[in-house]
């Protein structure tokens, strides 16, 4: 990438004031996409840096700076995904079981709270809270329908009540599909 030459007149003035009188300009690509461009200004009698070494940080600071870029578009994917969940007028979450036996809740939308009145953290101990809120005669078939699904890993479906925080009786109806981890 060049960047042109400096007018004779300007480049005296620049020289003058900063005492540099060469400059070297680097451009931060990544897979074809400028994120930045950078000019470092060398005073006179002061050894250049190789320009292998100057691609090297340019790349370097390229690749950052792609990641940061990355990074913030995760950000703004996952908040865009928090809201909507939040703001359906169910649930979403994300069940798991493991091989020994442990399950949980590895993810709850936050409308939980709102249709139950169980607020999702501490997420660790969600599932044994909401299963808890379950009405005695509803526990049986919760119980049997979940242990179903993880054994034939088909999906789960359940109607059942909960008792709200608040003395209500909350009827829920929950489905989800298994799937195995990392398929």
């Amino acid at each position: 990438v060049t960047f042109g030459a400096i007018p004779r007149p300007v480049a005296a003035v620049i020289q003058g004031l900063t005492g540099f009188d060469t400059f070297t300009g680097l451009a931060f690509v990544y897979e074809g996409v400028l994120f930045g461009s950078a000019v470092l200004g060398f005073r006179k009698g002061v050894t250049h840096p190789p320009t292998l070494l100057l691609d090297a940080i340019a790349s370097i600071t390229a690749l950052s700076l792609k990641r940061h870029a990355v990074e913030g578009d995760l950000r703004n994917t996952t908040e865009q995904l928090r809201s909507i969940g939040d703001n359906l007028p169910g649930v979403i979450f994300q069940f798991f079981a493991t091989a020994d036996g442990q399950m949980g809740i590895s993810y709850m939308s936050d409308s939980i709270e709102r249709l139950v009145g169980e607020p999702v953290a501490p997420l660790d101990t969600l599932l044994g809270r909401l299963a808890a809120r379950i009405v005695a005669e509803d526990q049986e078939a919760f119980l049997a329908s979940v242990q179903q699904s993880v054994a034939t890993q088909s999906p789960w479906t359940l109607e059942a009540r909960l008792e709200g925080t608040k003395g209500n009786l909350v009827w829920f109806r929950g489905t989800s599909q298994p799937r195995i981890e990392g398929s």
